[in-house]
């Protein structure tokens, strides 16, 4: 390798560093599980102290904070059915069920059946997704497993600012499903992929994996579509795996319980398609169950029943690029969750499946092949209040920032004025982004070199002005080239010698309808909106002050110009 190459492999990770820490948040800094245990990563040094919580969580548990690390909402099993536990509550940091979050149907013997995600684009706003039972389905009359389907719930905040269901319980297929779910943030760093395992037609009929596919953002769930991939399924009764994903989200393992064996894929962020990669077979009569990534994904940790019986379990360590077992095989009571922690150690529960035990297992050095990753049994005490069963929190990778192609954009819109003789030329984008080139059309009138700032001679109308963005150093399925526009608005402002700044205030953005423009220091003015196309679709006269705007447009993105004086401001705005 050369000494040029050296350097600028040094500098895109450094980027890709600084991206990460611009990104960073707290989300998964508490860890609600088992019964009454609680554990907190200290936002800035990651160090783990515990707290007592309210929760009585077997398999399916999960929480989730703020991007400062302080705890919002967790899950426990709820009062409604407290002998089946086929509900559960969603509950506060005050340990208090939260308005209207009591029978949430999700069983609490799920693996990894629950998950909170931020809203994409919505401040305070969250959805619970999980797998349960439907209210009218008589469960005796279901075999194991056979009755789960996939719910949605949403989360806000109400006027006095507590937290609110506002619907619950949202069947989002049609169908059943198996008992996990999995999560991996987009990659444009801001929307969710989330999936789960269909339901065979005929258990007793072998058949391949078949994996739904839905992505959540500022618009809802705006894509579903299904997935054929994997090995063929065999066993009688439905897999009870965990989705386990590596922490940069480019890789996925789902263990089939009754199967005995894992299967292994590449993850598409940016497509949400899985890539076969592999199985790991553990043999007749062996159970993988969960487990986890090391923290550069080179390894992999299989939490699988052993044969002997007697509920003998061992944990077992795989290299992701060959898919060979080393040789570390811990042996532990009872099969459990693994869990990578914001320290970068993995946790697991060391119990027996029932009563629980008031410690968790650690791998303190993950990424270390064999004995050197520094298993401990008993590595972490957990209070004599607190007890671990099988499940930890079930919680995607909420730092996974945007990936380079999707950091590199085309610009702002902006408007040009065609009376200004001092205007030559516009510069559209941003900063360069290493490895990404840049083909702008249409061509006439642009400097068609491929950087990241494009000179714009000045253009004859209004129009959108596309770029084709490419990444060159990525390496995986996909992710590596993406569309991207940016709208020039040609505008009569005779006089105005550069694109001067008003200050204004306009919110709430996202609005349902009603707006709030707020004008400063000014006598009035006034605002347009446009759709996509350049079009203007509103106008109305402003006020000194504040005025109140009572929208009437379909859902969707418009471009807004609020002007007073000769200054102007523009942005977009989201009609819900």
């Amino acid at each position: 390798m050369t000494k040029r190459i050296t350097v600028q492999i040094i500098f895109f990770l450094a980027a890709l560093l600084a991206n990460s820490a611009a990104f960073s948040q707290h989300e998964d800094a508490n860890w609600v599980f088992g019964r009454n245990a609680g554990i907190r990563f200290h936002p800035v040094t990651n160090q783990p102290t515990n707290f007592t919580s309210g929760a009585d969580c077997s398999e399916a548990s999960t929480s989730i904070s703020d991007s400062s690390g302080n705890l919002l909402l967790y899950i426990s099993t709820s009062d409604a059915d407290p002998v089946n536990k086929l509900y559960t509550g969603i509950y506060n940091n005050k340990q208090q069920i939260i308005g209207n979050g009591d029978s949430i149907n999700l069983f609490y013997s799920t693996n990894n059946g629950g998950v909170f995600l931020p809203f994409p684009g919505k401040r305070d706003t969250y959805c619970f997704f999980n797998v349960g039972y439907e209210p009218q389905i008589n469960i005796l009359n279901c075999s194991f497993n056979t009755c789960y389907s996939l719910f949605m719930t949403t989360i806000k905040k109400d006027a006095l600012g507590e937290w609110i269901v506002t619907e619950k319980n949202k069947k989002v297929i049609k169908g059943n499903i198996e008992e996990s779910i999995g999560v991996v943030k987009h990659g444009n760093g801001k929307d969710y992929w989330l999936f789960c395992h269909l339901l065979r037609d005929s258990l007793l009929r072998p058949g391949n994996g078949k994996v739904l596919r839905l992505l959540l953002t500022e618009k809802g769930i705006e894509s579903l579509s299904y997935q054929e991939v994997g090995s063929p399924i065999l066993g009688n009764i439905v897999p009870s795996g965990q989705y386990i994903v590596s922490s940069n989200g480019n890789k996925i393992a789902y263990p089939i319980y009754e199967d005995g064996k894992v299967d292994v894929f590449d993850f598409d962020r940016c497509t949400g398609d899985f890539y076969f990669n592999g199985t790991l077979n553990f043999g007749a009569g062996f159970y993988p169950y969960a487990g986890a990534f090391s923290v550069d994904g080179s390894l992999l940790y299989i939490s699988c029943e052993h044969p002997t019986g007697n509920r003998k379990s061992y944990i077992y360590q795989y290299e992701t690029t060959t898919l060979q077992a080393t040789n570390l095989n811990i042996m532990h009571r009872y099969i459990s969750h693994l869990k990578l922690a914001p320290d970068g150690r993995l946790y697991f529960p060391w119990t027996d499946g029932g009563g629980g035990n008031h410690y968790l297992g650690i791998v303190a050095e993950p990424d270390s092949l064999g004995p050197a990753c520094g298993y401990v049994a008993d590595g972490y005490y957990l209070g004599d209040s607190s007890n671990a069963l099988n499940g930890l929190p079930n919680m995607p990778n909420y730092n996974l920032g945007p990936l380079p192609v999707y950091m590199a954009d085309a610009g702002r819109d902006t408007f040009y004025c065609t009376g200004d003789s001092t205007i030559k030329a516009f510069r559209i984008g941003g900063d360069s982004i290493y490895g990404i080139t840049y083909q702008w059309q249409p061509a006439p009138g642009i400097d068609t070199l491929t950087n990241r700032t494009q000179l714009v001679l000045p253009p004859p109308q209004s129009r959108w002005y596309y770029v084709t963005l490419t990444d060159t150093t990525y390496v995986g399925p996909s992710c590596n080239s993406r569309l991207d526009s940016v709208y020039i608005e040609v505008r009569n402002c005779t006089g105005i010698t550069e694109t001067a700044t008003l200050q204004a205030k306009l919110y709430p953005n996202p609005t349902t309808g009603t707006l709030t423009i707020e004008l400063p220091n000014v006598q009035g003015g006034s605002m347009a909106l446009y759709n996509l196309l350049g079009q203007s679709v509103y106008q109305a006269t402003l006020a000194g002050g504040q005025t109140t705007l009572a929208l009437n447009l379909p859902p969707g993105l418009y471009l807004y110009r609020i002007g007073s004086g000769g200054k102007a401001v523009n942005g977009k705005l989201l009609v819900e």
